[in-house]
């Protein structure tokens, strides 16, 4: 059974996966030569989205922590602002390497709320079942991540 750990790049924030039962933790960065770090385990969404798809939970305030305002109604361009919980691997490119999402769990997005869709009743049931509370379950929205508009940083 593979052990997987995530490592981050402290300056260019990649991320990089390994087998902890068969590769040895990478040291420094390809890309930019900084070292990585291991990145503490976060408690484990029980929906894993696959390919490039993202899980957002709605943050109920139209204004970011910078003091953005970012309209979120209907009667004006209507989006939804939302933390990730749950990231996808990444999709295949065309000579064979993964594509990972720009985004992580924890990130701060914004989205089209055209684009948003709630999680349906069936997948909430089954949620349910695997301890999320009600008040969190419809605060969830499935967006591609091709589709998010823009990420706080």
């Amino acid at each position: 059974m593979p052990v997987i750990l995530r490592y981050k790049c402290s300056g260019c924030g990649n991320i990089e996966e390994r087998d902890a039962t068969t590769q040895a933790h990478p040291t420094t960065c390809a890309g930019c030569d900084s070292p990585y770090q291991l990145m503490p385990e976060a408690k484990k969404f029980p929906l894993e989205p696959l390919g490039s798809v993202v899980i957002v939970r709605k943050i109920a305030s139209d204004i970011s922590a910078g003091g953005v305002y970012v309209p979120t109604n209907e009667g004006q361009f209507a989006y939804i602002i939302g933390e990730v919980v749950a990231v996808g691997l990444g999709i295949y490119s065309s000579d064979g390497t993964i594509l990972r999402p720009m985004v992580n769990v924890g990130d701060t997005v914004v989205a089209p709320l055209p684009a948003a869709k709630q999680i349906t009743f069936e997948i909430q049931r089954h949620l349910k079942e695997r301890g999320v509370a009600q008040e969190e379950l419809d605060k969830l929205f499935v967006i591609p991540e091709q589709m998010l508009a823009a990420r706080f940083v």
